[in-house]
């Protein structure tokens, strides 16, 4: 249900399109790109360009004379009118908003069509380990002038990286509504994007020209004919419908087809259940994610590492509204009152088919500040202090080689398993600038410059769905059309409406805990003994007078988890930290304050002894872990678990852990190729290999000064295929017959030619070159362009240390 619009982009010159930082030496602005290094096109820049376009569009005579604009966003010059539709809280003039404002949004409204991001056609969603093209981009040199005295001003040289214009990428547009007043939108959307010429920096000094063209559209009644395309049926219905004002009425929410769905249990009471079912959830990240925590400063947005279980909440929870209006009760009890849990997604680890989840390192988990164990090194390894009978302040590693080091905390996560948990992992971030574009002027408004710092794209994150029972689940499945083992698609966080926020959901019903693989009776052989109390998630701990719990103490554990007198070992025993956790009212209008809990942070842990447990100790501990303790824990908050396997607790199973990725999360569309040198750094590193086994067997053939003209000439004939190149090469050295002709033929060119060198003395250097072309043609031919590059400069350097 819905429609889809598939867009074409293709350049015609070079585009600059900004990150917002540079590349150190190499560029002073870097060309933005998606986490995989693939050049691409954010969806907040193709939505102001339609927004502009829009604004263009509609104050164009035609549309002008049959189309009035309401709001100054549409292009109204009146004074009293509204910045947008429905500003202040009034009424749009005729109860509509205007197209601009429906379309793409406003503040009083949100956008209708989600723009999502531009990305190469052969690659549709960021891949670990794709490559990028080669030579795809290049460094462009510019400088200032001063406008009073017309030179350079000086220390006002700068570099932009350039994307080469014969790119071309491909976006989409969709709307979750369908009917003829859609399509009327479809019409209005696809000739706004016929409407954009130009995008990025230097669009006015013919920077950045390009060409939108729609190239696919699902959900539509339109079909085109025998010689025409689904875009001249559009651009047809716009002509028939916005210049002849004969526009279809709008749909209300209630007469929607969408929200007159009916769930296939129409009533059904979601009882509470004792034993709940447990999904493992999968999430994929397609698009960056920005799930704001605070703003640092101004309007600088800071995005945390993992995806809250409130926020995966209330994306679901908007999905299920739709086909739940009359089933209010059920609603309520499987969001609001415990029938689903929702945990927090962490990031997880893939490794080939596997996927690892893991959990926030713990406080106490601590690792050598001289050499720390991180991914991909060894260190000295990890050294849980909750149970140590004394203080550890140093590395015992180092102290057996005689030195001393300092320990400091992991940080991060580490994966759940205890064969597997022995490096911490960091989600990939990206940091973005934003800028807001004033419609008339065109130029950047004074101010309006604010960043995000999002999580990468391509990165997967895994956490838990708990259901009180089989009722529960499958009342959930009605509502929000979620099925087990089937990608859900799922937009979240902030500006999920404009290239962020496009995720892939997998759910597959488990055993356990994901976040806990190890039954407890594997992990505690003794309750009598010291154990270790991990917070798995934040936790919100209140006494009787309603204040917060800010550390781990004795009075409130022995409350929470009914296992009688509990003692925390040592006074330095419990590492622990608490912050705030913040909410707000999202009504309109309503002026209501954002509330706030503290809650002890995710990670912390104490090494605690059960004084005087009961006779049922197990038990209780098992649903403590089932269950959690504190507040809110429907969000995903209070879950906690006894000597985790992160501490080696546990039998030592490998396979423990992980979970086998289904093909349809292992995004399938990604390119593939049979060579093993797939990705850019796989090639390189073994071409250098080759190239300079080559070079160095053949350096005193190819230690003429003349060689580093060749060198320069194979750099400048990087695009051409390597049997363009060596097809060149047999007339390298000999002077061109149009030369001879321009300067006057044979007779008055004389006999000037000399012993070709390249043909004698360097013979043996251009036959070395020559076969190092042919190696080149074994490898992929993407990776070309990038290997006569490095061949060129190893070549130019070789001679000069000559």
């Amino acid at each position: 249900m819905g429609v889809r619009l598939t867009f074409e982009i293709t350049f015609s010159s070079d585009f600059h399109i900004g990150a917002g930082y540079g590349d150190g030496a190499a560029a002073d602005s870097s060309l933005y790109r998606d986490g995989d290094g693939t050049a691409a096109v954010p969806g907040t820049v193709l939505a102001g360009l339609l927004r502009d376009a829009f604004y263009r569009l509609l104050n164009e005579t035609a549309l002008k004379s049959v189309f009035e604009p309401k709001c100054k966003a549409s292009g109204s010059f009146l004074s009293d009118a509204p910045a947008y539709c429905g500003a202040g809280g009034t009424e749009p003039e005729g109860g509509e908003p205007c197209p601009v404002c429906r379309i793409l949004g406003s503040p009083a409204s949100p956008k209708r069509w989600r723009i999502g991001s531009a990305r190469p056609a052969d690659a549709p969603v960021p891949v670990d380990g794709y490559s990028r093209p080669p030579l795809d981009s290049r460094s462009v040199f510019r400088c200032r002038v001063d406008p009073e005295f017309r030179r350079v001003e000086a220390g006002k040289l700068y570099s932009a990286e350039e994307g080469s214009g014969d790119l071309s990428f491909v976006f989409r547009a969709s709307c979750d509504d369908d009917g003829n007043h859609v399509e009327d939108e479809a019409a209005l959307l696809t000739a706004a994007a016929r409407f954009v010429r130009e995008m990025g920096r230097s669009r006015r000094r013919g920077g950045g020209e390009c060409l939108l063209r729609l190239i696919e559209a699902e959900g539509l009644s339109l079909k085109p004919g025998e010689n025409e395309t689904i875009q001249d049926k559009l651009l047809e219905r716009f002509r028939d419908s916005w210049l002849s004002a004969k526009l279809s009425d709008p749909v209300s929410d209630e007469e929607s087809p969408r929200l007159q769905a009916k769930p296939k249990l129409v009533s059904r009471k979601v009882p509470e259940g004792k034993e709940r079912l447990v999904f493992l959830a999968i999430l994929r990240l397609d698009e960056p994610l920005l799930i704001a925590e605070r703003a640092v400063a101004g309007n600088q947005f800071q995005g945390g590492e993992m995806v809250p279980g409130t926020t995966i909440r209330g994306a679901l929870g908007w999905k299920a509204i739709a086909n739940m209006r009359d089933r209010y009760d059920d609603f309520l009890s499987l969001f609001l009152r415990g029938a689903t849990r929702f945990h927090p997604f962490y990031p997880a680890v893939k490794q080939g088919r596997w996927l690892f989840p893991t959990i926030p390192a713990p406080m106490d988990m601590a690792v050598c500040k001289t050499e720390p164990r991180r991914e991909r090194t060894a260190g000295c390894g990890f050294f849980p202090l909750a149970l140590e009978d004394q203080p550890l302040l140093h590395c015992p590693e180092c102290a057996k080689s005689g030195y001393e080091s300092h320990l400091e905390p992991a940080g991060g996560f580490v994966p759940v398993g205890s064969a597997c948990s022995r490096f911490t992992v960091v989600p990939s971030k990206r940091s973005e600038l934003h800028i807001r574009i004033h419609p008339k002027t065109g130029a950047v408004n004074e101010g309006d410059l604010y960043g995000y710092t999002l999580l990468e794209a391509g990165q997967y994150m895994a956490g838990a769905l708990e259901f009180s029972d089989e009722n529960a689940w499958k009342a959930f499945q009605d509502a929000t059309g979620m099925e087990e083992k089937v990608p859900f698609p799922l937009r979240l966080g902030k500006a999920n409406r404009r290239g962020r926020g496009k995720c892939l959901l997998w759910v597959e019903r488990v055993v356990a805990n994901p976040l806990c693989p190890f039954p407890l009776e594997k992990r505690v052989a003794d309750p009598g003994k010291p154990v270790s109390l991990l917070f798995l998630t934040d936790a919100v701990i209140r006494d009787p007078w309603g204040r917060f719990a800010e550390g781990i103490e004795a009075p409130w554990l022995e409350r929470e988890l009914g296992l009688g007198p509990v003692k925390i070992l040592g006074d330095d025993r419990a590492f622990c930290s608490s912050g705030f956790v913040n909410g707000f009212n999202a009504a309109p209008g309503a002026g209501l304050p954002r509330w706030r809990d503290r809650a002890i942070r995710a990670g912390s842990v104490a090494g605690i002894v059960l004084e005087n447990p009961p006779d049922d100790v197990l038990a209780r501990m098992v649903r403590l872990e089932s269950e959690g303790i504190g507040l809110r824990k429907s969000e995903g908050f209070g879950r906690i678990a006894f000597n985790h396997a992160v501490y080696g607790c546990g039998p030592d199973d490998r396979k423990a852990g992980r979970f086998e990725l289904d093909p349809a999360m292992d995004k399938p569309d990604a390119p593939r190729d049979e060579n093993p040198f797939v990705s850019s750094r796989g090639f390189e590193s073994q071409w250098m290999f080759e190239m300079l086994d080559k070079l160095n067997a053949n350096r005193s053939a190819l230690r003429d000064p003349r060689f580093e003209g060749l060198a320069r000439w194979l750099n400048a004939s990087a695009k051409l295929s390597p049997d363009e190149i060596l097809s060149e090469m047999e007339s390298f050295g000999v002077p061109s017959p149009r030369l001879k002709e321009t300067l006057g033929g044979s007779k008055e060119y004389g006999d000037r030619d000399k012993d070709n060198f390249f043909k004698t003395d360097g013979k043996k250097g251009v036959q070395a070159l020559r076969d190092l072309l042919e190696r080149l043609k074994r490898f992929p031919e993407k990776h070309h362009p990038r290997g006569v590059q490095l061949s060129a400069a190893q070549l130019s350097q070789m001679i000069r240390k000559e």
